[in-house]
């Protein structure tokens, strides 16, 4: 893509909104090709979801039952490290 950056027209608002609509332009090709944001969009519709319930407190149970342990083992090791 190139840009007309001729001075034969006098400098004013509609020449610079102009320059501003073909940068814009040219950025939003090179962000569509370089994403592929299309083809990605139809990757995303064609997939099939499934919906899953999930309980909440359960996961974070099971979080903190995980991490206490982990950080209980790392604090006993810690302190038979340092006799």
């Amino acid at each position: 893509m190139t840009f007309d950056i001729s001075f034969s027209a006098p400098l004013n608002s509609t020449v610079v909104l102009k320059w501003g609509e073909d940068v814009q332009n040219h950025i939003l090709t090179i962000a569509e090709e370089g994403l592929k944001s299309r083809e990605l969009q139809k990757f995303y519709d064609s997939a099939s979801y499934t919906v899953e319930n999930k309980d909440g407190f359960k996961t974070v149970d099971r979080v903190e039952a995980t991490l206490g342990d982990y950080f209980v083992k790392k604090e006993r090791a810690a302190r038979v490290c340092k006799f």
